[in-house]
């Protein structure tokens, strides 16, 4: 019998909050709570997300975290 599922990890479907985190405020994400794989992969994950978005943001790695805001363009 077909089983219905909850939720699945659908290609293409971002698990990030990406339209909240890339709003401009100053954001520190920490591995096993808000992304699983590891730092240098989830940083380059935050570059192309904002590139997608026409955006450019700064980065820091440390240990367990990212740091990361989306640099605004002055007007």
């Amino acid at each position: 019998m077909a089983e219905k599922l909850e939720s699945f990890p659908f290609r293409g479907v971002s698990k990030y909050h990406w339209d909240t985190w890339l709003d401009g405020s100053i954001w520190k994400i920490t591995q096993g709570k808000d992304f699983m794989t590891s730092p240098g992969s989830i940083r380059c994950s935050v570059i192309a997300a904002a590139k997608r978005r026409g955006l450019q943001v700064i980065t820091h790695v440390n240990k367990n975290e990212v740091v990361f805001q989306v640099k605004i363009k002055p007007d």
